[in-house]
């Protein structure tokens, strides 16, 4: 995106991988940094909180901050990647915070919501320090939120509802997933599963590996989606118009943010894989349409304007 409006002032972009995107595929970017960074400790479909803080190493995460190299660095973006920043605070080195999470620091958005996020914004503030910050969100409400980035493989492409439904429920095993969704067979389910290595055709449902073209494809093509709370694929659902059913993972406070602000456009909310909540989805309409106007320039011009300069 950068390279489309600032390709001739921009000499090259290094990427910084940690944690449980350590291994993601980035195609043509460069990939300068990988490392164990922290990640998140899921049972049961469920954030474990304890489990996740008794896995953070912190010496090793202390030598990562320090071995990556800033000094080479004009600006310094992170889209909630903690070594990152970690490592502009402890060489004091300003980084712009890129990231939906971020939304979390607003105070006004904290007075209108629960108060157990607080803690979501204590956690945002000690994990992913940053000096200043751009937030994605379904709506805006300050002049640091912008409406999420949405691809041009869906801008430039028609969009078509096809007799299926796309299902990526990461948190729940495939066979899990196979198990529930074969009980209705008048329905076809494209299953994209970190769990399958290969696709596979079985009775009403089509399996993938997560492969983001496969993905985007079935995106543009399916009925309906079911996922979980995640901001990008919920965001993008709404943008093409399609059917979306969302179920939060427990103890995400940013996908049950994410959910309560879904739930108000008339997205389907489910607290999880129930014959009757999924009868009641498949019967009725529960399409969401939102164009969402394409803010990739303001975006670019504030990451530009901003410096990865020492703080003072």
């Amino acid at each position: 995106m950068l390279h489309r409006y600032y390709g001739d002032e921009i000499a090259s972009i290094d990427i910084c991988l940690s944690g449980d995107l350590s291994q993601i595929d980035t195609g043509d970017l460069t990939v300068a940094y990988r490392f164990p960074g922290l990640k998140l400790v899921m049972i049961d479909g469920r954030i474990s909180i304890w489990k996740t803080l008794r896995s953070i190493r912190p010496i090793e995460f202390i030598r990562s901050a320090l071995r990556l190299d800033l000094s080479q660095y004009d600006v310094i973006v992170s889209d909630f990647e903690p070594v990152t920043c970690w490592a502009g605070l402890l060489r004091r080195r300003s980084v712009l915070g890129i990231s939906n999470q971020y939304k979390f620091l607003s105070t006004k958005l904290l007075k209108s919501l629960s108060p157990n996020l607080l803690f979501n914004r204590s956690v945002t503030r000690v994990i992913c320090p940053v000096s200043d910050y751009i937030s994605f969100d379904y709506l805006k409400e300050s002049d640091r939120d912008f409406f999420p980035i949405i691809g041009d493989v869906f801008r430039k492409s028609e969009t078509r509802q096809d007799d299926f439904y796309l299902v990526y429920l990461n948190s729940y095993s495939l066979d899990e997933l196979v198990k529930f969704f074969e009980l209705f067979p008048h329905q076809k389910f494209h299953i994209f599963s970190k769990d399958c290595a290969d696709p596979y055709h079985y009775e009403n449902l089509q399996v993938y590996p997560i492969d983001k073209s496969t993905f985007a494809s079935g995106l543009m093509s399916c009925e309906g989606v079911i996922t979980h709370g995640g901001f990008q694929t919920t965001a993008e659902s709404l943008y093409l118009g399609k059917k979306l059913a969302v179920i939060p993972i427990k103890g995400q406070i940013e996908q049950l943010y994410n959910a309560k602000v879904l739930s108000k456009f008339g997205v389907k909310i489910l607290s999880d894989l129930e014959v009757s909540a999924f009868d009641d989805f498949f019967s009725n309409d529960y399409r969401v349409k939102l164009n969402y106007q394409d803010e990739s320039r303001k975006i670019c011009n504030k990451i530009m304007n901003s410096n990865g300069e020492e703080k003072r």
